[in-house]
């Protein structure tokens, strides 16, 4: 990836800089050697082991001599090693191994291979390594000619323009590819332009202590770097600075006149939109500093801008115009910021621009002006986000960009049904009082436990009635503020008085039927008869439950802060990571299967006692139609708890133990189907209280 940045810097800012490419290469100074038949030849062939010059050899005179007279040569430093022993004709131990030609396009050092015998083992560092032979240069490889054996350079290797050069330095405008060593060696390996050679003359302008500085990039890693005196005008364009002092940044980076590519990560910046000049830039980095804000036109004039990284930092502030006007942008990266607000005036004129807003905690957002938002597309973990513009990535199976309650039918639907709760419940209580006039033998016990069970019915109807108004309130902009919704405190009532319900419910409709049960075995002494052994009872029951349910909701707002699904149910949590939720489903569905097998056997001992009774007192005609009401009366009871909880049970356990499902099939069953004997139970005491106040 640096070495990419060089090359994109030497071939874009030359107008930038203050040293103009050099036209000249170093080349060796050509000198002549002429052969007794008059031809001449090039210097470098004089004494390299093969004759170039006819029978007499003359240009191999120490060959000569070595074959003749035994005559010894030295090598010219005594860490080479000869080609052939005696001759002054050496390479040194890094030679070895390594194919290489000279000017001439002969073999060098040694011109007849000795250094290239025995390499099938031998560890190529920095080059190509032919398969079981020697070495070659990577400015070798996809020359067009073979220099390993049988051209494996040229045949194994993806060669054509568009070649990976993976950490290599590329030659412009060619297929080769050369090591990082061979840049600025004085030796132009690149063919046409030698870009390998490119403003070499860098080397002349001091490096800060602690840093590294290759052609017009800077690298300083370091914590510990102090500052420095710089020039007034650094020639450097690509900057890699991480882990240093934000003072050392800024010492050096307002002595550069134009910035090509930048990275600052981790340097505990807070500000970048006074003092650097971006109008060059074509790719900047400020990831993981201390950024909170972005002022309007910070990247004025930025036209060959392709990638801005503000990730990892605490943006809670980006103001308009931030991002404007910049057609070469392909990416701007958002990630991992406290954004309390995203509008689409914050980008303009970036039609081409993905733009990354993954995991940020956006509380306000604008609907219209993400739908305005004038860019290619945007990632996102948000779903609220893919609701108004275009999304690469798939939201979660659980989320939608519906309102709160999705159709209008089912709007009706619920505002229906929690009306004709309440309804029915106040005409129940309206007629028991009625009946309770009219009756001589009323004692008033039986009313209490009619008015507890209305109330457990008129809390679930206030469930529905809080989600209505929600909805109502919300509107169609719900999915904007669904976030806000599900860690309010109007959702965690919600939670608390749906959990009182499908707690108290059960448990008042047991002691109903345990108290007629009782008042049935004993109706002269029964407890059960006295009102103020009922009121305290249920009173006893009713704090309890609601002090527990309390307490459960009040620590999951505390250990949580939110609920996973916008309609507040304690049962069902589709993201899986609130455990109370479970906890609380297993505890609900075995105290509803407990209560359904209570009633339908104290029903049943119920009814057989009544008929019991009946026939003591030899009065089973007489009361033959007060039975079978009362029988009616029982049985659709058991039927309304049965056609409640078990689908609604059932359906529960399937979102526990799914790891995807229909999502309308829990929203039935959270607002209506778990409800329906709240509806159910108010109609049956209606339809009794009639029967005897009309009796």
């Amino acid at each position: 990836m640096f070495i990419t940045v060089l090359q994109k810097c030497a071939r874009s800012c030359q107008k930038f800089g203050p040293f103009s490419p050099s036209e000249k290469q170093t080349q060796e100074t050509k000198r002549t050697f002429s052969c007794l038949d008059g031809n001449n030849i090039d210097n470098l062939l004089q004494n390299d082991l093969v004759s170039d010059c006819g029978p007499q050899s003359e240009d191999e005179t120490e060959l000569v001599h070595i074959i003749k007279h035994k005559s010894q040569h030295q090598c010219s430093d005594k860490d080479q090693i000869p080609c052939r022993m005696g001759h002054s004709k050496c390479l040194y131990i890094s030679e070895i191994c390594t194919f290489r030609l000279n000017r001439l396009g002969k073999l060098t050092p040694c011109r007849t291979g000795e250094h290239l015998h025995d390499c099938k083992q031998f560890f190529c560092n920095m080059m190509l390594k032919c398969p079981d032979s020697y070495c070659v240069p990577w400015s070798y490889v996809c020359d067009g000619k073979w220099d390993c054996p049988a051209g494996f350079e040229e045949n194994n290797a993806s060669c054509g323009q568009t070649r990976n050069c993976s950490f290599l330095f590329k030659c412009t405008h060619s297929s080769l590819c050369i090591h990082i060593t061979e840049v600025c060696n004085g030796v132009p390996n690149c063919p046409a332009i030698s870009d390998d050679e490119f403003l070499c003359e860098l080397h002349l302008i001091k490096c800060p202590t602690g840093c590294q500085c290759l052609s017009l990039a800077m690298t300083c890693h370091d914590s510990n770097l102090t500052l420095i005196a710089m020039p007034s005008r650094i020639p450097h364009h690509a900057f890699s600075f991480k882990w240093c002092k934000k003072e050392f940044v800024w010492n050096i980076l307002q002595s550069v006149p134009s910035i090509l590519w930048l990275d600052v990560t981790n340097n505990n910046l807070e500000s970048i939109c006074k003092g650097f000049q971006f109008k060059h830039a074509f790719e900047l980095n400020f990831g993981f500093n201390n950024l909170s804000e972005i002022t309007s036109n910070c990247f004025e004039e930025a036209q060959k801008l392709t990638q801005i990284h503000l990730n990892d930092n605490m943006l809670c502030n980006i103001q308009s115009n931030s991002f404007v006007d910049l057609p070469s942008l392909l990416f701007l990266n958002l990630e991992r910021n406290l954004s309390s607000a995203f509008c689409s005036a914050v980008i303009k004129g970036c039609p081409e621009t993905f733009l990354n807003l993954k995991n940020n905690t956006l509380e306000d957002i604008d609907g219209d002006s993400l739908t305005n938002l004038d860019i290619e597309a945007v990632w996102s973990d948000d779903h609220r986000i893919c609701c108004f513009t275009q999304c690469t990535t798939k939201p979660v199976w659980y989320k939608s960009c519906d309102t709160l309650i999705s159709s209008f039918s089912a709007k009706i639907s619920v505002y229906c049904f929690a009306s004709a709760v309440v309804l029915a419940c106040i005409l129940s209580l309206i007629l028991q009082r009625v009946s309770h006039v009219k009756s001589e033998n009323e004692t008033g016990a039986f009313a209490i436990v009619v008015v507890a069970t209305h109330i457990c019915d008129v809390l679930c109807a206030t469930y529905l009635i809080i989600l209505w108004a929600t909805d109502l309130s919300y509107g169609n902009f719900f999915v904007l503020h669904d976030l806000h919704w599900m860690s309010n405190k109007w959702c965690f009532l919600a939670c608390g008085i749906s959990l009182n319900y499908f707690s108290l419910s059960p448990t008042i409709l047991i002691f109903l039927a345990v108290s007629r049960l009782m008042v049935t075995l004993s109706p002269l002494d029964s407890s059960f008869k006295q009102r103020s052994y009922v009121f305290k009872h249920i009173l006893a029951l009713f704090c309890f439950i609601i002090a527990l349910v309390i307490l459960i909701t009040v620590l999951v707002w505390v250990f949580y802060s939110f609920l996973s699904q916008r309609l507040c149910s304690p049962f069902w949590d589709p993201s899986d990571q609130v455990v109370a939720t479970k906890v609380l489903t297993y505890f609900t569905l075995l105290l509803h299967l407990f209560a359904l097998i209570s009633i339908l056997v104290i029903h049943v001992m119920l009814g057989r006692e009544v008929k019991r009774s009946q026939e003591k007192l030899g009065e089973a005609m007489s009361k033959k139609k007060s039975s079978t009401t009362l029988y009616v009366q029982l049985i659709i009871l058991t039927l309304s708890n049965a056609i409640s909880w078990i689908p609604s049970g059932a359906i529960f356990l399937t979102a526990v133990f799914s790891s995807s499902y229909p999502v309308t099939m829990n929203f039935w069953n959270v607002l209506i189907i778990a409800n329906l004997n709240s509806l159910l139970l108010p109609v049956v005491f209606v339809c009794t209280n009639i029967k005897k106040i009309l009796k």
